[in-house]
């Protein structure tokens, strides 16, 4: 998302990372460094030339600890993100314009069934050009990069409500309750039980 220039779903992330560390009773500021650090590690690997990013984050790295309230280190975080996502757009858009169409329909339709030949239709280019662009890109395949969103707002949803792990799945397009299982265990380290466990002890 932030190769595409835009900043709303890593903040989202960061506010999940936030909300994560909160649970556990950890101080938020250095998850968010941390995840911040990865992030932008990710994006330099990607290709993104954010050298301004990384003097950015220095700067969060110091003020992390002033921060006074959630939504400021929030704030803080985000200027960060959205340095790195203006460094990276035009650059990105050179070598792959049809990326930020692909992103909206992930971000919004991903409960949804045969989104790589949607996308690939409304973009008007091959599915097999989607799926090498994705891999070139993340190092993930589509489908991977599907999963991870669909687990993200998993994650969301078992945090912020009492809705059976079955219905979770079913709502972010994971029709197998075994599969959502593993692909849950796989990207977060535990079982969608444990997780909502830690959060509503």
């Amino acid at each position: 998302a932030l190769l595409c220039g835009r900043v709303k779903e890593p903040r989202a992330f960061l506010l999940d990372v936030f909300e994560e560390a909160e649970s556990e009773g950890k101080p938020p500021q250095a998850r968010l460094i941390r995840t911040i650090s990865e992030i932008l590690d990710a994006v330099q690997n990607m290709g993104g030339r954010i050298d301004t990013a990384w003097n950015a984050y220095s700067r969060f790295v110091d003020e992390a600890i002033k921060a006074d309230t959630r939504e400021d280190l929030l704030k803080r975080a985000e200027k960060v993100l959205r340095c790195a996502a203006q460094a990276c757009k035009g650059h990105f858009e050179d070598k792959a314009c049809y990326m930020p169409g692909l992103l909206d329909v992930l971000f919004s339709d991903y409960a949804s069934g045969q989104l790589l030949t949607r996308s690939a239709k409304s973009a008007g280019v091959a599915a097999s050009s989607i799926t090498r662009m994705t891999e070139k890109l993340t190092g993930a395949n589509f489908s991977e990069v599907l999963g991870r969103i669909r687990i993200t707002q998993a994650r969301r949803l078992l945090r912020s409500t009492s809705m059976p792990a079955t219905g979770i799945a079913v709502l972010v397009g994971i029709k197998d309750q075994s599969n959502f299982g593993k692909l849950f265990l796989r990207y977060t380290g535990c079982t969608p039980g444990a997780y909502r466990a830690r959060f509503h002890k």
